[in-house]
């Protein structure tokens, strides 16, 4: 008895570690648009301008560049959009985990994450990592929930 409890602890703690995060995601990853797409949904449309990973593409507040990826997006919004930087993760092909969008810089007002309801306009994002990380493959988008396929031009 004694035995069969724990195979049977040990069986649920290996399920929830390696087999539950994959048919999570499955189920709940939402919309996957290839490099070049568009999201239109839930009042919003949503496209990458351009991307670009480079040396000194990241814009710091105190004016000061550094190595990472810059992601220009066309947004549309005809509802209210309250979002932060940490709605925006970047996945690279050479790091296990995703980087998180810095936030707004000043001396970059397209880097604001304030949006007029109706009105298109750019949204700058900015990864800082080191460009040994590897190349963007994904941005991740968590309000709504999308992933969106990246290509990058060489700075």
């Amino acid at each position: 008895m004694t035995a069969g409890a724990v195979v049977g602890v040990l069986l649920g703690v290996v399920l929830g570690i390696f087999v539950l995060p994959g048919i999570l995601d499955s189920f709940l990853a939402g919309d996957e648009i290839a490099t070049g797409g568009t999201y239109s949904g839930d009042a919003r449309v949503i496209s990458v301008v351009d991307v670009r990973s480079g040396d000194d593409v990241v814009l710091l507040e105190d004016g000061s560049t550094t190595e990472g990826t810059r992601i220009e997006l066309n947004v549309l919004s005809r509802k209210t959009w309250l979002i932060e930087a940490v709605f925006f993760q970047l996945e690279l092909d050479g790091r296990n985990e995703w980087v998180e969008a810095l936030g707004a810089v000043e001396a970059l007002p397209d880097s604001s994450f304030e949006f007029a309801l109706g009105e298109s306009r750019t949204l700058i994002l900015q990864f800082e990592h080191e460009l040994t990380d590897g190349e963007p493959i994904s941005l991740h988008l968590s309000d709504p929930s999308i992933r969106m396929e990246l290509s990058t031009a060489p700075e």
